[in-house]
């Protein structure tokens, strides 16, 4: 069960649900087309549903994942929240670097 709660996993779920294809969730996510698939197979071998339907063109929602997505997304959010609440409330924003070509070649 604690398979369930994994933050990794849910997102994923959550990530291929709206882009359609797993390659599309892959990139959003960070990871591989396999380790997205593998991690979607280990959500649905844990709720014993199938989420998704498979085609050539991408994935879509089952029922089972239709309902299953409204959940992640509240675990998600409730998690965020959580941290945001604990978190510093001090500088927000954005910082835009700027620095000229050869820094870059040479520092990163």
């Amino acid at each position: 069960m604690q398979a369930l709660l994994d933050l990794k996993l849910l997102t994923t779920f959550v990530r291929a649900a709206h882009a359609g294809t797993l390659s599309a969730a892959a990139i959003q996510v960070g990871r591989t087309q396999s380790t997205v698939t593998m991690q979607i197979q280990r959500l649905e071998d844990a709720l014993g549903q199938s989420l998704f339907h498979r085609s050539g063109s991408g994935v879509r929602l089952t029922g089972a994942g239709e309902r299953f997505l409204g959940y992640a997304e509240r675990i998600l959010r409730l998690h965020d929240d959580a941290v945001s609440s604990f978190s510093d409330q001090g500088l927000r924003g954005a910082i835009t670097f700027g620095c000229p070509e050869d820094y870059l070649i040479a520092f990163f």
